[in-house]
């Protein structure tokens, strides 16, 4: 439409330029041009666009043309003023927009700090007198500084740069600017009664609670995965609301494991060791967590060499970035002939030793016992173990000991003999989480199931008389006794595996009370 007015223009006002009139005389009325504003007139839709806005320009260019008296005789001129009254609302209103952006930018300028080290709320919306504008958030680094306001501290001085797109009637305006986020400062662990827990994905995870904030020391997130002998992390969900919890002073490690497959082909090489290092480095750097945790757990003599070097790479360029950051591993509890100590000595943390699964295949026999029994099978116990490191060169102020917050739930063999002991036959065996023994069968100690102490090893174990079952597992006073020959054997501290099985605290509060609060 717009090219037709424009031609109809041209026309009309080489017609009009042929045929001048006196403007003076009353009667000297242009009938043809007066129709001709109107044909146009009648020519705009009923509901406008900024389409439109060239067609209504072309009819005030013709009005401009005419006289006073002619402008009188335009029948529909009240279209006319209507379009040229939304117009200027339109033009009101943008006027007023740009003015509110450049407002409301520098509110928000002056509301972002040039420094951050803490959370920010970040507005959504502005209610203003031309309605709700919108705000949205964009980061160049959403894992330092999410579009909610989140951050996560590294190591070092991070500069981002922050996206602001302010919306009405879907106009945007965007700026940018940067703000500094501070590093994160950590104590220093303690020397003596750490407190590991290990932890794996839950969706509903949002923070800990007092008693959680206050025992754990470190948080080994389990588990990421290497991929074409690279780190993945991609299985860590919810990292967000983990990582906050660095701010309480808990470092958080991603473990990766546990299968020692996925680490004997990169680890066989130079190239394949120091292009997984690297990864594994990257990841520590790139999403702020605190260090790695090495969960090949059973290295053998043929990948001892592996091992050590692979380890000896990483130890070296984390440090070099950060001397804070740690690198530690889950460790077996008998098998050491993969283990270098003179050489892991020299750059490991600490060795979280994995005291647990004692259990004999077949035979109702402890999951962790801190000492020999009869019911222990072999000459596995938690002591044992320690000696067995100590004895092959490990420094025992590096050695966590393993703590199950799970049991293992045999099906007796023979229901109406023995319940315990190496001799007694189990026909199934199950794992079971410490919140499902405490829901399922310690509440009903006294109703069918009798809770016997073996005191020799310092374990626990439940007797479910009516459905046939033995269940192995550790309590408030095992822990207690685990706590006390750390403590003794000056050990670096415990770990446990893992935190979700114990939702109501009861081991972690154990943990509080005999060893971290002792520290």
């Amino acid at each position: 439409m717009k090219k037709i007015f424009i031609l109809l223009l041209i026309l009309v006002l080489g017609l009009v330029g042929c045929t001048p009139k006196e403007p003076n005389l009353e009667d000297d009325i242009d009938q043809a041009a007066i129709d001709t504003v109107m044909m146009y007139i009648n020519l705009l839709p009923s509901s406008l666009t900024e389409k439109e806005r060239d067609d209504v320009l072309v009819i005030t260019t013709l009005i401009e043309g005419l006289s006073e008296a002619e402008v009188a005789l335009i029948e529909n001129i009240e279209i006319y003023n209507n379009a040229i009254t939304y117009y200027q609302g339109i033009d009101d209103r943008n006027v007023a927009r740009e003015e509110l952006f450049i407002e409301l930018e520098a509110e928000i300028r002056e509301l972002i700090p040039e420094s951050i080290s803490d959370n920010i709320e970040l507005p959504t919306t502005y209610q203003t007198d031309i309605g709700e504008v919108f705000v949205l958030w964009g980061s160049s680094d959403y894992n330092t500084f999410s579009n909610k306001g989140v951050v996560t501290q590294g190591r070092e001085t991070i500069t981002i740069e922050l996206i602001t797109t302010l919306i009405h009637d879907d106009i945007r305006h965007s700026f940018k600017h940067n703000v500094d986020i501070e590093p994160i400062v950590m104590d220093p662990l303690p020397d003596k009664g750490l407190s590991v827990a290990y932890m794996t994905i839950r969706s509903s995870f949002t923070d800990f609670n007092e008693l959680q904030s206050k025992t754990i020391d470190v948080v080994n997130y389990s588990f990421a995965q290497i991929v074409n002998g690279e780190i993945s992390i991609i299985a860590l969900g919810n990292l967000e609301n983990l990582m906050q919890q660095r701010k309480k002073g808990i470092r958080i490690l991603f473990s990766v494991g546990p299968y020692e497959d996925q680490f004997i082909g990169p680890a066989s090489t130079a190239a394949g060791r120091t292009k997984l290092v690297d990864s594994l480095v990257n990841a520590v750097v790139k999403y702020h967590f605190d260090g790695v945790d090495i969960d090949w757990e059973t290295p053998t003599t043929a990948t001892k060499n592996d091992y050590t070097l692979m380890m000896e790479e990483l130890h070296d360029k984390l440090k070099a970035i950060n001397e804070d950051y740690l690198l530690t591993a889950a460790t077996h509890s008998f098998s050491l002939n993969g283990y270098d100590f003179a050489r892991l000595n020299q750059i490991m943390d600490f060795y979280n030793v994995m005291t647990y699964d004692l259990n004999a295949r077949g035979q109702v026999t402890h999951n962790s016992a801190l000492y020999m029994s009869n019911n222990v099978a072999g000459s596995y116990s938690g002591e044992n173990s320690i000696n067995s490191y100590i004895s092959r060169g490990a420094d025992k102020s590096k050695l966590v000991l393993g703590s199950a917050f799970y049991g293992k739930q045999y099906t007796l063999a023979n229901p109406s003999g023995p319940i315990i002991g190496r001799s007694v036959a189990a026909s199934s065996v199950t794992n079971m989480g410490f919140d499902t023994i405490n829901l399922t069968l310690i509440s009903r100690i006294g109703n069918g199931v009798t809770r016997h102490w073996d005191n020799t090893a310092k374990s626990p174990y439940l007797h479910d008389a009516t459905n046939g079952t033995v269940t192995v597992y550790e309590d408030a006073e095992a822990i207690m006794h685990k706590a006390n020959f750390i403590i003794d054997n000056d050990l670096k501290g415990i770990m446990y595996w893992q935190l979700n099985q114990d939702y109501n605290g009861v081991l972690l509060q154990a943990i509080y009370d005999y060893l971290v609060s002792k520290r």
